[in-house]
């Protein structure tokens, strides 16, 4: 695997964690309103496929530790990171998920 690749690797529950959320963020920002006029589960739907891309970046940062010292360090904050955004997406689409979307 090449230096960058590594890196990617180690850091990829950081990057897709986050980026996991704020696509789901600004996406729970306009499908409320797409989901009233047509009684939808989109916001749903979306907040789902980002707990799996948070998670799925977080085992791929836990699994990329291997090496020296600092590269396992860095991989298993990331992995942490990576659970945090998961958690945060998990409630974040239970609220969505029990309020009905006219009235969000």
């Amino acid at each position: 695997m090449s230096g960058f690749s590594a890196t990617l690797r180690t850091w990829s529950g950081l990057i897709v964690g986050a980026t996991a959320w704020a696509c789901a963020t600004q996406a729970a920002q306009v499908l409320p309103y797409l989901d009233c006029a047509d009684n939808g589960a989109r916001a749903g739907a979306v907040i789902c496929a980002a707990v799996a891309a948070a998670a799925g970046g977080a085992v791929a940062s836990w699994r990329a530790g291997r090496g020296d010292q600092a590269s396992l360090f860095a991989a298993r904050i990331s992995a942490l990171a990576g659970l945090i955004f998961a958690f945060a997406l998990t409630l974040q689409g239970a609220a969505s998920l029990l309020t009905p979307a006219c009235a969000r």
